[in-house]
């Protein structure tokens, strides 16, 4: 612009007085709008940094309150694992012992049974002796009747003969 300036400057210094204050106050305002625009978009810029920022922070905030929280239910969910896995391990003590008593009353049942399998036999075996000894008996008392009767004629015989024995004796005499 100097160089344009100084080809025109033969009379055209009244005019360039006029030029350049109204260029200068041109310039002056077009620098003062854009300071303005500056600043505007600096402050602009400042707000949503510091929107951001505060976004930023809250977000954070709410982050590591749901970490808290997360926090809290896994320790609360650990601690309830711990519990059932404590639980569990009774529950299979427990269920060893009752294993374990169970057996021993299958066993106890077995001999149980087995015994009264024996009773029954021997009750069985006791009916059939006792059958036996009826019959026996029975028989045994047919024959020791016979065995009487039998003596009874004897003796009644011998009776008789030992009567007429000491009648013939005393017929002797």
């Amino acid at each position: 612009k100097q160089l344009s300036s100084s080809i025109h400057s033969v009379g055209t210094s009244k005019r360039r007085g006029r030029n350049s204050d109204s260029l200068f106050i041109h310039e002056h305002l077009t620098l003062a709008e854009s300071s303005q625009r500056l600043i505007d978009v600096t402050a602009r810029h400042k707000k949503q940094v510091e929107n951001i920022a505060r976004e930023s922070a809250r977000w954070q905030n709410d982050m590591h309150f749901k970490l808290s929280k997360l926090a809290m239910m896994c320790q609360d969910l650990n601690d309830e694992s711990a519990k059932r896995k404590e639980q569990v391990e009774i529950a299979k003590t427990d269920l060893g012992q009752v294993k374990e008593e169970r057996n021993a009353m299958a066993s106890e049942l077995d001999i149980l049974r087995a015994r009264i399998a024996l009773y029954e036999k021997q009750e069985m075996e006791t009916v059939e002796i006792r059958r036996m000894l009826r019959e026996d008996e029975n028989e045994t008392m047919r024959m020791t009747d016979r065995a009487i009767s039998e003596r009874d004629l004897i003796i009644d015989d011998l009776t008789v003969r030992l009567q007429q024995s000491l009648d013939d004796l005393e017929k002797k005499d």
